[in-house]
């Protein structure tokens, strides 16, 4: 029962922290300055990837997580799953150190949040156990 429950709340969590499609076009503006070069490059992002996003952005919800594609400039699509208020590329895409850290730093937590979970419910069941033996 306590897992079942454990599963339920991290269902939960993860419902609540499904990006919006806002919060995604917002990154994907952030993900076209932050790649321009030079300064022409620069200034276009900054004056129109933000309603470029809106328009292209294709979105999927599925209430724990969202995939948005963006079309690529060779025509292959680029995904990228939204979990934990975060975004990340699905596929080969280019992957910048900003992504693994926010990657890798969501594993973590999850994990210590896993351990942690594991340690009470054990600590339970080995006071469940006393009180039965100790009636």
């Amino acid at each position: 029962m306590k897992k079942l429950l454990i599963i339920l709340g991290i269902l939960i969590i993860m419902a609540i922290t499904n990006p919006d499609k806002a919060e995604f076009i917002s990154f994907a503006e952030g993900l076209a300055l932050h790649q321009s070069e030079g300064f022409i490059e620069e200034v276009s992002a900054y004056l129109f990837a933000e309603k470029t996003a809106e328009i292209v952005t294709e979105s999927q919800n599925y209430v724990i997580f969202s995939i948005y594609t963006l079309p690529g400039v060779d025509g292959k699509d680029i995904n990228f799953i939204g979990l934990f208020d975060n975004f990340f590329p699905i596929g080969s895409v280019n992957i910048n150190l900003d992504t693994v850290v926010g990657f890798c730093g969501t594993i973590l937590l999850m994990l210590i949040l896993l351990r942690v979970v594991r340690k009470m419910i054990s600590k339970d069941e080995i006071d469940e156990e006393k009180n039965e033996i100790q009636s």
